[in-house]
């Protein structure tokens, strides 16, 4: 189990599984930077994720771990 995700561990990782976010883009920022930046913060908590690039915006959802 993960430090920091105590005796509720798969109730938390259930909880993140179901979540997605919209990141809007502040001018001058590059989706790209923004995507990356989500990408390895997440993976640096044992979280898998899928980022989305719209128009000005970012879109972020937990990722299925089985997927590759």
């Amino acid at each position: 189990m993960r430090a920091g995700l105590g005796r509720c561990g798969d109730k938390r990782r259930a909880i993140l599984r179901q979540i997605e976010v919209q990141a809007t883009l502040v001018e001058g920022q590059s989706a790209r930077g923004l995507r990356t930046a989500i990408s390895r913060a997440a993976t640096s908590r044992g979280l898998s994720v899928v980022t989305l690039e719209g128009e000005g915006f970012v879109a972020v959802r937990t990722a299925d771990e089985t997927q590759t």
